[in-house]
């Protein structure tokens, strides 16, 4: 029964002394931001399909021709299916409530699109089609960059070096230098789309009737963000 109790003791002991150590280490703890900012050049539409009719197959077929309409939308203005993404059909029955009792009221079904646009000189004319195919609803609009990666890239040095700066800068005021790196503690890049609408549901016709060019944001931002710990020396 000693023995481990023994053991005990002396790893107590023999931490102690690095504790310690620890404890007096001179150190600064800084956090460098980067920001990079880049032009939109990707819209992403959002669209769904929807219908609700009194059979399930009347109810794919009205959704089944919203989204041939989006198809042709997209030829009309020179894009191709290929720039289209549609999600599985859903199909549910609903049902009111009148007196307290439950009535069928029909099938609905709806289905997710999201159409992508590399040229943005062209969303207007694909908006303007879109609600003179009468196609339902758009729910939003997510704008992207072929520069992503880059721009991500960019703010990651830009976070590094605002660490660095801010670390030289505080040790050369306290009139000490700065030493080796003790620790980096990194969070990845922060990045959200521009969105034109992201709650609730547009009608194709409120946003063709809305003033032109007003979708297309400036800019969009990605920043990084980066703490580290250094050692300081003094002198």
């Amino acid at each position: 029964m000693k023995k481990p109790f023994t053991l005990f003791i002396l790893t107590v002991l023999c931490t102690l002394p690095l504790w310690a150590q620890a404890q007096n280490l001179r150190q600064v703890s800084v956090t460098g931001n980067g920001e990079a900012l880049v032009d939109a050049d990707i819209a992403i539409v959002h669209l769904a399909a929807q219908s609700q009719q009194r059979t399930s197959a009347a109810a794919k077929e009205e959704v089944d021709h919203q989204v041939n309409e989006v198809i042709a939308t997209l030829e009309s203005i020179g894009l191709t299916p290929d720039d289209l993404s549609a999600g599985q059909i859903s199909l549910s029955p609903r049902y009111d409530y009148r007196n307290n009792r439950q009535e069928f009221a029909g099938y609905f079904a709806s289905r997710s699109i999201q159409v992508e646009i590399t040229d943005l000189d062209i969303l207007n004319d694909f908006l303007d089609a879109a609600l003179a195919q009468e196609i339902g609803n758009i729910n939003q609009i997510e704008y992207r960059s072929s520069q992503e990666q880059e721009a991500k890239e960019l703010a990651r040095e830009l976070a590094i070096e605002d660490s660095k700066e801010k670390a030289e800068y505080l040790a050369e005021a306290y009139g000490v230098d700065l030493g080796a790196i003790i620790s980096i503690s990194y969070q990845s890049n922060q990045s959200t789309p521009v969105i034109y609408q992201d709650t609730g549901v547009l009608r194709a016709e409120s946003i063709s009737q809305s003033s032109t060019g007003q979708y297309i944001p400036d800019q969009l931002s990605f920043t990084d963000r980066i703490s580290v710990i250094f050692e300081l020396d003094a002198e």
